[in-house]
């Protein structure tokens, strides 16, 4: 069910944005990150977006790269879509084993106004690396990865889902190895109960990976605030968890990922309630629609459901299909 012209929403993939035009009638623009998404749909330049769940939960309580714009109180989920494990990459001669021996490095870490950014800055200080223990590059995913061919940079990570077509063509090109996060920071992380999830990258995701790559994921989650009315949102929930996999079609494998089931996994803002009754009615079989208002606008956080409890986590290994 088509949504009426023309809600724009923000993207950070290309095919993403191709699935957006042809089966929402949206117009999707696609931008460097989740961080630039959440501040389009905060000052009303777009009516959804994605982000990390992570950035979500900054966003909402005004914390991390979002301390200056104080919280975004509207802000809502429509639903999880698939998780994004942190991928650290190095050449295969390096001699480090784990992220903590980056200690002098050069690593990329992402472009600013990309969530990855933030998120893969927590990574290193969970592992007792601060931005004065090694030399920060702040370029996108594919420079980077020229980058690190070309020996100009020693590392890269980035949050992102699996497989990644970037990160697959460079192993498969290059002696390349991932890192995986050690098991005490992993710990600290998801203990934070910021939006953190135990994750594994399973053997035979990339090319040469014959061993599980522990690591930390966060979900990719649809967000919306107070512009698009409870019908809207319905509809584009109904959209998104019927008609999602038909992103596998137009080139994003993430499109497989997207599941009534795990619709919740990792959501730590308040969930819309108009996209949670259409996801119940889903679940169930039937095609909930959205009740009228009363007594006030249903992106109001369900009193069951405060913003800082996180749902169950996903249990995002990277045996599941992804994108990029």
């Amino acid at each position: 069910m088509p949504l009426p012209p023309a809600p724009s929403t923000a993207s950070t993939c290309a095919s993403c944005a191709r699935w957006w035009r042809a089966r929402a009638r949206a117009i999707p623009l696609v931008t460097r990150g989740g961080e630039e998404n959440l501040r389009l749909l905060r000052g009303g330049k777009v009516s959804a977006a994605m982000a990390q769940g992570d950035a979500a939960l900054d966003a909402y309580e005004g914390k991390g790269a979002f301390a200056e714009d104080g919280p975004h109180a509207s802000l809502r989920a429509i639903g999880s879509l698939y998780p994004e494990p942190v991928h650290v990459l190095v050449r295969d001669g390096d001699p480090a084993r784990s992220v903590s021996d980056l200690r002098g490095k050069r690593i990329a870490v992402g472009e600013r106004g990309a969530a990855s950014r933030g998120t893969v800055l927590r990574v290193l200080a969970a592992h007792g690396l601060t931005e004065n223990d090694f030399k920060v590059e702040e370029v996108g995913l594919g420079a980077a990865l020229v980058a690190l061919r070309q020996n100009q940079v020693d590392a890269v990570m980035q949050v992102i889902g699996v497989p990644s077509d970037s990160i697959r063509d460079a192993l498969s090109e290059l002696p390349l190895r991932l890192l995986p996060l050690d098991e005490r920071a992993i710990a600290a992380m998801v203990g934070q109960k910021a939006g953190y999830f135990r994750a594994s990258i399973a053997p035979g995701t990339y090319p040469g990976l014959r061993e599980p790559v522990r690591t930390i994921a966060t979900a990719a989650i649809l967000v919306t605030g107070p512009d698009l009315s409870d019908t809207e949102v319905a509809d584009l929930t109904r959209l998104v968890y019927r008609h999602g996999r038909d992103l596998v079609a137009r080139g994003s494998a993430q499109g497989g990922q997207i599941n009534v089931a795990t619709a919740r996994e990792g959501l730590v803002i308040p969930q819309h309630l108009a996209a949670a009754k259409v996801l119940d009615g889903l679940a169930a079989g039937t095609a909930a629609t959205p009740g009228q208002r009363s007594g006030g606008p249903s992106t109001q956080a369900p009193a069951s459901a405060p913003a800082s409890a996180p749902a169950s986590a996903p249990a995002a290994t990277a045996s599941m299909p992804g994108v990029r």
